[in-house]
């Protein structure tokens, strides 16, 4: 999550096969107070996003499981997998929260990947040509 006008940039992209099948970058509704909250507030517009997809993809007759979320903030995995509110956590808004109810019913599965294979972020900040490179050709956009 990248900063703009102290509103931070939310961006996904979701693959089906090795075609690219969903993608946005939106400047977040509101200040985050952290780059954990960021992320959090980033990875609940991505889960809905999956949620979307995979019940799409069921009406379709395609069978899917779980969607996989990776995501390059452990932090904010941790604060996906955990229930339990800390002081990080109170002032977040309760509509990112319904995230972790998904988390917990297995809907969606989380990963952690490193920042530079995160590809997400062509949609979130400004990257240099080396990582543009990789992560047209990890979007296959080549």
């Amino acid at each position: 999550a990248g900063v703009a006008g102290r509103r931070s940039m939310s961006g996904y992209v979701f693959k089906l096969g090795k075609g690219i099948i969903s993608w946005a970058s939106k400047l977040q509704p509101t200040v985050a107070t952290s780059t954990v909250e960021a992320e959090y507030m980033a990875a609940a517009a991505a889960i809905k996003e999956g949620l979307w997809l995979r019940h799409l993809l069921r009406s379709l007759g395609i069978q899917v499981g779980a969607v996989l979320l990776y995501i390059d903030n452990s932090a904010c995995i941790a604060m996906l997998r955990s229930p339990i509110s800390t002081a990080r956590t109170k002032h977040i808004d309760i509509c990112y929260h319904f995230a972790r109810e998904r988390v917990e019913r297995g809907e969606m599965w989380l990963f952690h990947c490193k920042s530079i294979k995160q590809m997400a972020d062509i949609f979130t900040k400004a990257v240099p040509e080396s990582k543009l490179v990789l992560y047209k050709e990890g979007l296959g956009l080549n």
